[in-house]
């Protein structure tokens, strides 16, 4: 299949969330940046992991992005991400995802299997993405039940 001539829509987490890991991080750069200025100079293995913690939190948060393709919808990064093709997709509908930390409202995207679901955290998306992404679906799998108002 030529990936070049498919036309693709992202629907990406909203602006807040990026806020959110700025606040989440930003404790440990301000220590980072007091420690510096008092030593003067901080060991490249903090700097490493600093870096890196950075970096996964901007990952982890990239791999809720949604591209929806001609033929498919894609969760994530293209190699790793979550593939449903639309003629798969049986359902849209909301979800509560439990963990030992708490609840959080999904809206899930379910295939005929029951091993392929893509959860879309509510509170990553605005509103209007979420009744976009709906619609897009709609459109491109009409066989899907829609058992959500957004």
């Amino acid at each position: 299949m030529d990936n070049s001539a498919e036309t693709l829509t992202t629907i990406a987490p909203d602006a807040r969330a990026y806020v959110v890991l700025l606040l989440a991080f930003s404790p440990l750069v301000a220590i980072y940046a007091l420690l510096w200025l008092k030593r003067g100079s901080i060991p490249f293995s903090v700097t490493i992991l600093i870096v890196a913690l950075v970096v996964a939190g901007l990952v982890q948060l990239k791999s809720r992005t949604v591209t929806l393709g001609d033929h498919e919808i894609l969760q994530g990064w293209p190699p790793l991400g979550s593939r449903i093709a639309y003629q798969e997709i049986r359902r849209i509908h909301h979800r509560s995802v439990t963990s030992r930390y708490g609840s959080s409202p999904c809206l899930a995207i379910s295939a005929a299997r029951k091993s392929k679901e893509i959860l879309l955290p509510l509170r990553s998306f605005n509103l209007a993405k979420r009744v976009r992404l709906v619609q897009l679906l709609r459109s491109k799998a009409p066989q899907a039940q829609v058992d959500t108002e957004s």
